[in-house]
């Protein structure tokens, strides 16, 4: 059974590394399509790499399992451009593109900013065989809802999880995805509650500026469905918003976000939320992949 485990990156640096970290035992080969806009000039190429992720992917593939793709709509072969939010439903198509390509079973998929915890290779190929036999197609994990910066660590909400998660399903010639990372041959996706990733979008990684992670996010993530005209303001305007809009709602949106109850320091300092890091940032990317490899 062939696991590979499928990401994608663009237009703002995020937690790719630990993400390919907290997988890269528990899957065969690893494909990050990285490539995207420039959000400071939205207007110029849609595939430019991130040379933070191309570099540290790099430095932690210990066992050349990592793919790294720079993106282009001439390589897609199903998605349609004008359904996908700009380069993001483009390349997470094209992640499942090549890993059914390079010969995947089933195929493990993830954002950038989720990490896994507790799931092991020897779930995911019960849960393929299981897959394989009831006829069921994929599944998708729970999440820890979010992450808030707490005295410098990062610190999970036990009671509070999503269906958000990372998917986990068997591979499609056909599959594609508009932008929020389902396949669209999905008819039967089974939920796992105890098997849960962790998203961590509302905290910064330790090496970028807090404010810039959070505003390029923003921006990226209102000028995706703009593209496509799916924002709530196209539909009241009738129009896409320019660049000068996005950028205005983009620093609003970071505002609310940094001066929110969940950024306050003491606000989950109690017994109630005790803080867990994960496991692959507590030890660092290399030091959690080589622990994890047979001895």
């Amino acid at each position: 059974m062939k696991i590979i485990g499928v990401t994608t990156c663009g237009a703002y640096e995020s937690w790719t590394q630990w993400a390919v970290a907290s997988i890269y035992n528990i899957v065969d080969e690893i494909i990050v399509i990285n490539g995207g806009i420039d959000i400071n000039d939205p207007d110029g190429p849609d595939n430019i790499p991130l040379t933070r992720e191309v570099r540290q992917l790099k430095d932690i593939d210990i066992e050349q399992k990592i793919t790294q793709i720079k993106p282009s709509w001439d390589k897609v072969k199903f998605a349609k451009k004008e359904s996908c939010e700009a380069g993001r439903g483009r390349n997470i198509s094209l992640a499942f593109q090549y890993a059914y390509a390079s010969g995947a079973d089933w195929i493990y998929k993830l954002d950038s900013d989720q990490i896994v915890d507790n799931i092991t290779r020897e779930e995911l190929d019960d849960l393929s065989e299981a897959g394989n036999r009831l006829g069921i197609s994929g599944y998708r994990f729970a999440e820890y809802a979010d992450f808030f910066r707490v005295y410098d660590r990062a610190q999970a909400l036990p009671d509070n999880f999503t269906d958000d998660g990372s998917l986990f399903f068997k591979a499609n010639k056909q599959a594609w995805a508009t932008g929020q990372g389902s396949p669209v041959h999905y008819s039967d996706q089974r939920e796992i509650h105890d098997l849960r990733t962790f998203h961590m979008r509302r905290i910064h990684p330790p090496d970028l500026n807090e404010y810039l992670y959070h505003y390029k996010r923003f921006y990226y993530h209102l000028f995706g469905p703009n593209s496509i005209m799916e924002l709530g303001e196209n539909k009241t305007l009738g129009r896409k918003l320019t660049h000068e809009e996005i950028v205005k709602k983009a620093k609003a949106q970071t505002k609310s976000l940094m001066t929110s109850k969940g950024h306050l320091r003491t606000h989950f300092n109690s017994e109630k939320f005790p803080p867990y890091k994960p496991k692959v940032i507590s030890m660092g990317c290399k030091k959690y992949i080589e622990k994890g490899l047979p001895k």
